[in-house]
């Protein structure tokens, strides 16, 4: 009589197609990191006032969780939050498809293998001292993930705890978010809802293919 494999026992394994490593990092976290640094690193403007000139500025902060009542006290303006607004989705083709453009590139024998294509949309919240500040980034917000002409959004790098990924951002919308209690202590808030799309992949052991060639007799 065979043996049943005991409960939990992974039943279905092809020969050369193991887990060869796991990522660092989550897909949505990797996808939320490569979103805060795009914002970290953009230069703001606040319209020219009375004497003509424009200012420059940039966040001081980009944070990705919400900041708690403590945070909320020093919280450094002009900053952001990102947060996870929902639950990520995605499609793909039920056979997981292997990218030979990344054999060998993540470690000798290896392969990414793409299983899915993940949407996660992500809420920023932005807090600035006044209201020029808050209108220099929702007018800016619009071209800054606009850049080509072919295509919404942006491609943006993506961290190389998840293999270097690629992240499209796109803007989804922004408004204008004025509470009595953050105009009172001197904050105004900006909100924006920003869709990640990224590739769900995973690091596998690589085998070659090898063509077998049957000799065949030459004719009599």
């Amino acid at each position: 009589m065979a043996k049943i494999p005991k409960v939990g026992t992974v039943l279905q394994v092809e020969a050369g197609v193991a887990l060869a490593r796991v990522a660092a990092k989550s897909a949505t976290l990797a996808a939320a990191e490569a979103l805060k640094a795009y914002l970290a690193g953009i230069d703001f403007v606040v319209g020219a006032g009375k004497d003509g000139l424009a200012v420059p500025f940039h966040l001081e902060a980009v944070a990705l969780e919400w900041p708690d009542a403590e945070a909320l006290k020093t919280l450094q303006y002009p900053s952001a939050a990102i947060t996870t607004a929902t639950v990520p989705h995605g499609s793909h083709a039920f056979a997981p498809t292997p990218l030979e453009d990344t054999i060998d590139v993540h470690g000798k024998g290896t392969v990414l293998w793409k299983t899915d294509e993940l949407q996660i949309d992500f809420q920023v919240d932005f807090w600035c001292t006044d209201r020029p500040m808050r209108e220099g980034i929702d007018a800016a917000l619009p071209a800054l993930f606009n850049l080509g002409e072919g295509r919404s959004g942006i491609m943006v790098q993506g961290p190389k705890e998840y293999f270097c990924q690629a992240v499209r951002l796109t803007l989804i919308e922004h408004e204008v978010v004025d509470e009595p209690e953050s105009v009172f202590d001197g904050s105004r808030r900006l909100r924006a809802l920003v869709r990640a799309d990224i590739d769900n992949v995973h690091l596998r052991k690589a085998v070659p293919f090898e063509p077998h060639i049957q000799p065949v007799d030459p004719p009599l």
